[in-house]
């Protein structure tokens, strides 16, 4: 991974890292992935000057041949597709404004839904059809349920 990114986590945010992605009983694990570390999206998003209720509640990053990250969202109750969408809107904000301090510009984001109940199909609502545009580029949300590896849901 990139030193730059290291050294600026360690330097500015090391009050927002957190050893798991888990909340309210819906956790996703990063298992045998290469996981450099986790940050706390509200506390991310309290120091850029955001409101900590509209952001994700992980931003793990992953080692391999390009730098990998993930941002994530646990429900545990209702799916409301505004404030979802707000989340990762404000997240990958955040997200970008590190990247930029430390230059990078070569990296995978990859946005991740993780509920313990989808009422309806996926397939069958606006929520999962949409993607997200994030600086130009559209990205898929991924909908996985809770409590699962992230290495065996096929999307790394």
């Amino acid at each position: 991974m990139n030193n730059q990114i290291t050294n600026t986590i360690e330097q500015k945010y090391s009050h927002a890292k957190i050893k798991k992605c888990c909340e309210q009983g819906c956790s996703i694990k990063f298992d045998n992935v290469g996981l450099q570390f986790i940050l706390k999206g509200e506390k991310m998003a309290t120091i850029y000057n955001k409101d900590a209720e509209k952001a994700c509640d992980c931003i793990a990053f992953l080692q391999g041949h390009q730098l990998t990250i993930c941002v994530v969202e646990l429900k545990s109750k209702s799916l409301k597709p505004s404030e979802i969408f707000d989340k990762f809107k404000n997240t990958t904000e955040i997200i970008t404004c590190i990247l930029k301090t430390c230059q990078i510009t070569d990296y995978k984001m990859i946005l991740i839904l993780a509920a313990k109940v989808f009422r309806k199909k996926p397939s069958s609502t606006k929520l999962f059809k949409q993607r997200i545009n994030i600086n130009e580029k559209s990205h898929k949300l991924h909908y996985v349920r809770c409590n699962l590896r992230i290495s065996g849901l096929g999307i790394l």
